[in-house]
């Protein structure tokens, strides 16, 4: 599946979390409806306008003028239901009307209809399907995070199972070419490092167990990232001395919310708050070194670090395969040596 999103909001606040979302498809941009839209030719436009406001509705009419309705179909978000509304939606050219609090299966599952074509590839959808399963569980920890309700890590396994079945039917091949196709760069991270550690534990021969125990703590090791404003995690460049300060709060704070709501395990917990430490003692945020570091942890670390490497961004490209692992080799013994080894045996073995 190829193309961008375009949502267009008049309420950016909220339409932050529909960015979010919609970013379990396919790279989405925000727009406002007084403003031109992106010079590209979007895949789809999702609307989260008011449309009892004339105004709103002729300036969205105005955006959207031009564009080729047949190969751009519009999904209309409906905040109350009344006859003006409904003509309003056939005017901005709906093809698919959803309240504006459907759920986010619903309109995730509504705008794949409408970009979907008869030849996409199904071992890629396949692919899609089971990230973006896996995605929808990650969507709901961080929203519980970010709302201060308690994070539900029961939803743990779930999330799991869509990694392991996937990885089944795909290869980590498939699973990563699915999530490099995610926009937002949490998301993306944090299932990229959950498809490593999974398919780095199968090739370990751990037990059912502590396979699902790694996957489970690779799904939640970034939970903290929820309180970093979005200026610096999509930041287009290399972050400053301040910024960096206020990424690496990411680790404690999500250590603390865990910990504050009592059912996360001792090492669920490690993983959240040390999977940035390394062994010479020069990681964050408490400065460990050697066996303070738990293996868990330095599992963790191997792969976080790899994904990170081979994640695009927008000031530098995608590494390859060959080239993040000889980064990795260069720090010396920050890393596990024997956990490292074996990662690029598994890297190897894969032909990634």
């Amino acid at each position: 599946m190829s193309g961008s999103i375009v949502l267009l909001t008049d309420r950016p606040a909220e339409g932050r979390r529909l960015q979010r979302d919609l970013g379990l498809i396919s790279r989405c941009r925000m727009a406002a409806p007084h403003k031109p839209m992106p010079a590209e030719t979007p895949a789809a436009i999702v609307t989260d306008i008011a449309l009892d406001n004339t105004a709103s509705v002729a300036m969205a009419r105005a955006a959207l003028n031009g564009m080729n309705r047949a190969a751009t179909p519009v999904v209309v978000l409906m905040r109350h239901e009344s006859r003006r509304a409904d003509v309003q939606a056939l005017a901005l050219g709906a093809a698919v009307v959803l309240p504006s609090d459907a759920s986010r299966d619903v309109l995730v599952s509504a705008v794949l209809r409408v970009m979907t074509s008869d030849g996409d590839d199904r071992r890629a959808a396949a692919a899609r399907r089971g990230a973006r399963e896996a995605g929808f569980v990650l969507a709901s920890l961080m929203d519980a995070a970010e709302d201060r309700r308690p994070v539900p890590v029961e939803r743990l396994l779930d999330g799991g199972r869509h990694v392991t079945r996937t990885l089944e039917k795909v290869g980590l091949h498939g699973w990563l070419d699915a999530v490099w196709s995610f926009d937002d760069v949490t998301y993306q991270h944090m299932l990229l490092v959950a498809g490593l550690a999974a398919a780095f534990s199968e090739s370990l021969g751990f037990t059912p167990r502590d396979c699902r125990r790694v996957i489970e703590g690779a799904l939640l090791h970034d939970i903290g990232k929820v309180g970093v404003p979005l200026e610096i995690l999509n930041k287009a460049g290399p972050l400053t001395p301040d910024e960096m300060a206020i990424m690496r709060l990411h680790a404690p704070n999500g250590h603390a919310v865990l910990l504050a709501q009592g059912n996360v395990s001792p090492e669920l917990l490690a993983i959240v708050r040390s999977h940035h430490e390394y062994l010479d003692g020069s990681g964050y945020p408490d400065g460990l070194a050697g066996d303070a570091i738990p293996d868990v942890v330095r599992f963790i670390t191997v792969c976080d670090i790899f994904a990170a490497l081979i994640e695009s961004r927008p000031y530098r490209a995608r590494m390859s395969s060959k080239e993040a692992l000889a980064v990795m080799r260069d720090m010396g013994d920050k890393l596990d040596r024997g956990v490292l080894f074996a990662f690029e045996r598994m890297v190897g073995a894969l032909a990634l």
